[in-house]
């Protein structure tokens, strides 16, 4: 489906459309509205309902998508299911001042976070009040479903507790899975959509394709003055849009909007909070609002997608065309370089900083490169046979787990569809290799998304493990899980059996749990973790952990 690459300037969480109370100058599009409408973006997610401000945003042409968002004074924030006439007539007011301007709107911001009623069911009471009101006030009007990160089972549970054919597009914030790009994650990412598609058809097939949004992703960097653990060098942050906003359009997703335009909406960074901007505070452009004007600029506002390549695993490519031109947008992994020679010269494009010019060969490195193949070209041609032909094939992640019975890490090998989320430091003990968990809280994990998604399989785990010195080591096994979300740790994971696991001195310990219900979606990036509650409990290693589909 063509994406349209967009940007937003997020509101205030707890201070909803329509609210009247102090908002950040973050709000206020005079800051930043001017600069990034010449970067070819003029689609904004969220807005302060004042009429100054959002005539700034007409007056630069942009198109605006809002978030419903209302609770009484005086009480805790969070869904008004007891309050639905007056819900109702906020909804009411609201889309019908903002008719012919405002066509979409979110039902919440990230459910369920902010509020202090966390139920899928009182979720789906709002929505349905939203969809009826909204629909009868204006009945072009589009609502969405929302969920924080990838919640794909808070969606699952809302729609099965009566939002159920009350929507009219998915919105999901995949921040964490996005986050995990950086050490190679791209398979996991690729599979946000399809794995919500899977939901669909078996939840709502009425709805099984209605478009999905990324109304919120990025990646901080760091203030001059304060550092931040997850937060990247402003050129990083450059080379992660790219492949947010290329990964999200192969994939399906129709659109996408970037946290955030400028840094005003962020904390202050002497408290918390780190900066998500385009534009600095003082106006400077960084690399990441170049990269977003090259891809705006050289795939145009509706990309057309055709298909992807991974050069023989050592990297990812995807093909675009747009009119007689096929684009490739690519990088390598980390650890490797990709030569690149062509027929004649061909513009490569720097998208970090806007630059281009004419080669007939470059080396492609894990900072993405558009490359530009002319019509006549060899290029044109080969690229778009390869793209046909990737279109009926699993995405890879290091190899095609689609139809193996069993995924493992061994320690010292390469992983073979089952990979760790932060992999900690190679040890030997008594001559054999094994991930420490020293210093660790947890050990998590993550199944190839074409082993293991959505679709529940009884799976057996097994981890072969070693205590590690003279302190306490122990785990319990969570995992995500077909269980309802109030039944688990409000995330979907759950306690597997045979918990606590009290890992005994000497050689190595295998422990096997035996799971009938798991579900795996990826909310965080993880399906699976050894957990240890903190450090204390940390002093064993990892010599293997295999995940098999079990009759």
């Amino acid at each position: 489906m063509p994406a349209r690459c967009v940007i937003f300037s997020a509101i205030n969480p707890g201070e909803p459309v329509g609210g009247r109370g102090r908002h950040d100058t973050s709000w206020g599009p005079s800051s930043w509205a001017a600069a990034v409408a010449a970067a070819g973006v003029h689609t904004v997610r969220g807005f302060a309902d004042y009429p100054d401000t959002f005539a700034v945003l007409q007056n630069n042409g942009f198109k605006a998508k809002g978030i419903l968002m209302w609770s009484p004074d005086g009480q805790p924030f969070g869904f008004p299911v007891n309050n639905l006439d007056s819900w109702a007539s906020y909804v009411r007011d609201i889309v019908t001042r903002y008719a012919g301007s405002v066509d979409s709107w979110e039902v919440w911001n990230e459910p369920p976070n902010f509020t202090a009623d966390v139920s899928p069911a009182s979720y789906a009471k709002i929505v349905q009040v939203a969809y009826n009101t909204a629909k009868a006030a204006v009945p072009g009007v589009r609502i969405g479903l929302a969920a924080k990160s990838v919640h794909i089972k808070w969606l699952a549970e809302s729609i099965d507790a009566g939002a159920k054919g009350y929507y009219d597009y998915i919105t999901l914030h995949p921040y964490e899975t996005a986050g995990l790009v950086r050490q190679g994650w791209e398979g996991e990412y690729m599979a946000i959509a399809p794995t919500v598609r899977k939901m669909l058809a078996q939840k709502d097939p009425s709805r099984a394709n209605v478009p999905i949004e990324f109304t919120e992703v990025g990646i901080p960097t760091n203030w001059p003055a304060r550092t931040f653990s997850y937060a990247v060098p402003e050129p990083v942050q450059a080379d992660l849009l790219v492949k947010y906003y290329t990964m999200g359009i192969a994939q399906g997703v129709s659109q996408i909007d970037w946290f955030e335009a400028w840094d005003g909406d962020t904390p202050d960074p002497a408290t918390s909070g780190a900066p998500f901007g385009l534009i600095t505070r003082d106006s400077r452009k960084r690399p990441v609002y170049y990269a977003l004007k090259s891809l705006v600029g050289y795939l145009g506002q509706n990309p057309s997608y055709l298909g992807w390549t991974n050069f023989g695993g050592a990297g990812y490519g995807f093909y675009f065309r747009r009119g007689q031109i096929v684009v490739l947008v690519g990088w390598a992994n980390s650890d490797q370089q990709i030569p690149l020679n062509f027929s004649t010269g061909l513009v490569a494009v720097t998208p970090g900083t806007f630059a281009s010019k004419r080669v007939t060969s470059l080396q492609l490195t894990s900072s993405p490169r558009i490359v530009l193949a002319d019509p006549g070209t060899s290029e044109t041609v080969t690229w778009a046979q390869d793209a046909q032909q990737s279109r009926s094939k699993p995405f890879p992640w290091g190899g095609d787990y689609s139809g193996v019975s069993s995924v493992s890490i061994v320690a010292g090998q390469p992983d073979q569809g089952l990979h760790w989320v932060n992999k900690p430091g190679l040890v030997s003990i008594d001559g054999v290799p094994a991930y420490s968990m020293v210093g660790q809280s947890g050990a998590a994990f993550t199944v190839d998304p074409n082993f293991l998604s959505w679709t529940s399989q009884r799976i057996t785990v097994a981890a072969v493990v070693r205590k590690v010195g003279d302190g306490a080591a122990g785990f319990n096994l969570k995992y995500e899980s077909t269980a309802p979300i109030s039944t688990t740790d409000g995330n979907g994971f759950n306690y597997g059996p045979n918990c606590w696991c009290n890992v005994p001195a000497g050689g190595p310990t295998t422990f096997t749990w035996v799971l009938d219900n798991p579900r795996f979606v990826g909310m965080f990036g993880v399906n699976l973790t050894l957990d240890s509650d903190s450090a204390q409990y940390a002093n064993y290693a990892i010599e293997r952990i295999t995940v098999t589909k079990t009759p």
